[in-house]
């Protein structure tokens, strides 16, 4: 009972995570849309500039949109099967984080063929919360793994 209990609260807490990140990236991406910024707000440094993607990071794979959707909607379905069949409060958050993101730009590219970015730091490729939101969870999985595999040892 105790184990039902904590797995609920996982996945309550999987559910809170996702839900909250993938409403910020599709109600900023709504508002870009609408308005269609081009603003700078540190020059040359950082602006919220318009643009679409059909392709993936960096802008690979121009057009592939159908196979990106495809391979996000496995990627989705895993996070939950995995999230579902292992709740570890550890990684927890970084799955739903990695799922929210997978789900925001998946709406995109059903609803209007490409994905929506904003973020411009103009040193780097244009992008938006559902990008940040799988990067920082990729990345907090991978020091997670990191620190399982190398264990800080004590004198």
């Amino acid at each position: 009972m105790v184990a039902t209990v904590s797995k609920f609260k996982s996945l309550y807490l999987f559910s809170i995570i996702l839900a909250a990140v993938l409403i910020c990236d599709q109600l900023s991406k709504s508002v870009v849309r609408h308005y269609q910024p081009n603003i700078n707000i540190i020059p040359k440094i950082l602006s919220l500039t318009y643009t679409t993607n059909t392709g993936a990071s960096f802008g690979i794979l121009q057009n592939m949109n159908t196979i990106l959707l495809l391979i996000s909607i496995a990627v989705i379905i895993g996070m939950f099967i995995h999230v579902y069949n292992h709740p570890d409060k550890k990684t927890l958050h970084f799955f739903a984080l990695i799922t929210a993101g997978a789900l925001g730009n998946s709406i995109d590219r059903i609803l209007y063929g490409a994905v929506t970015d904003f973020i411009n730091f103009h040193f780097w490729p244009t992008f938006n919360i559902a990008d940040s939101a799988i990067t920082i969870g990729v990345i907090g999985l991978l020091i997670i793994n990191w620190n399982s595999k190398n264990p800080t040892k004590t004198l």
